[in-house]
């Protein structure tokens, strides 16, 4: 197309020098604006629909954004971009597939926590009482449906995100409602991963001023009070810290016994600080452990859940730690692989990728 725009020597001479400016801004912007049109969006959310898209034509297998049912699909899908468009980009397809009954104990799950979640009046109901309680077998007379298990942050981001993941499956065993410690800036990180409700621990909750400070001789630490013969069946508390961390006592790793979960199923709300979270390991038990070898009150769900038959083959995201969309960008690229895609050895659900719960 250059001889369209070539112009004689002799008729430059002629024009004036604003028309051969002229001339110079028309071609340019016609040039530029071909650039922009033909090339894919800046916008790092919209880059992420534009690749899923394209993506989506150039592969012959449709991508299944809800994971075989595991991802609701009750979320607006543009609040947390990465929910439904980071399976596509960054995992491969999963071999296996969710079982009925897993899908419907994440979906009882999240109802649950919609009914019991901050907010509620359940939740008011529940938690109204956790302090300032003289009555040592309050638990026994308040406990309702709605029970909860606060997560701490502790230690670095991998280490939360693992952690919180092996919380959110005791929780889903249990039945309890898991509600994340808000004050290390989880709600900038990850997205909300439960339809209608916030698994954010709301800044007036009871105790909340405390937390940081709960260590392994806070008096209602449960390794704490085993030691001092302060909780048995007939004289619980209305709540209870757990203390699992890296120097815990023997009385702490209670927790993992079959009588001392029967015991603390009582409490209406425990706290925990937990640094481990790795499966069959002989160093210091992970709250999964406590699942996969401790709980014998849990069996036909585990059963059913196939914990033990796939017990090494534990590639599993939690898909509660989707990035938000304000944080999406920034994560992009090796950060967000290596936050958003581990090969985790335990998890929790909204689990992204629970392979392990899961039958082929």
């Amino acid at each position: 197309m250059y001889h369209l725009f070539q112009i004689s020597s002799d008729v430059l001479k002629t024009l004036g020098l604003k028309m051969k400016f002229m001339i110079t801004f028309i071609f340019t912007s016609v040039l530029i604006g071909s650039i922009f049109l033909l090339s894919p969006p800046n916008n790092f959310n919209d880059q992420l629909l534009y690749a899923t898209i394209n993506g989506s034509k150039e592969s012959k297998t449709p991508q299944d954004k809800l994971l075989g049912g595991l991802l609701t699909s009750d979320f607006d899908e543009r609040s947390c971009v990465s929910r439904y468009y980071k399976s596509s980009l960054y995992r491969k397809p999963s071999p296996y597939k969710p079982s009925e009954y897993l899908i419907s104990k994440l979906r009882s799950y999240e109802k649950l926590h919609k009914r019991c979640g901050p907010g509620t009046q359940a939740y008011k109901e529940a938690t109204k009482n956790l302090i300032g309680h003289n009555d040592k077998n309050y638990a026994n007379k308040t406990v309702g449906e709605c029970k909860y298990i606060v997560w701490v942050a502790v230690y670095g981001l991998g280490n939360r995100i693992l952690t919180l993941a092996s919380v959110f499956l005791y929780a889903l065993l249990t039945e309890r409602v898991v509600l994340v410690d808000q004050s290390k800036d989880i709600s900038d990180l990850f997205c909300e991963p439960f339809p209608g409700t916030s698994w954010l621990l709301p800044r007036d909750f009871p105790l909340t001023r405390q937390i940081d400070g709960y260590n392994k001789g806070y008096s209602r630490c449960y390794g704490t009070m085993l030691n001092n013969h302060a909780i048995t069946a007939n004289s619980t508390p209305p709540h209870l810290y757990l203390h699992i961390l890296h120097d815990s006592r023997d009385e702490d790793k209670m927790f993992f016994c079959p009588k001392d979960q029967t015991l603390i199923d009582k409490v209406p709300c425990s706290y925990i600080h937990s640094g481990h979270f790795k499966l069959m390991d002989t160093t210091p038990p992970s709250v999964a452990q406590l699942l996969l070898s401790s709980i014998i009150n849990y069996n036909e769900s585990e059963m059913k859940l196939n914990l033990r038959k796939r017990v090494r083959d534990l590639p599993l995201n939690p898909t509660q730690s989707h990035p938000s969309s304000s944080n999406t960008e920034e994560l992009h690229g090796s950060r967000l692989s290596s936050v958003s895609s581990p090969p985790l050895l335990i998890s929790g659900s909204p689990l992204s990728s629970l392979e392990t719960l899961a039958e082929k």
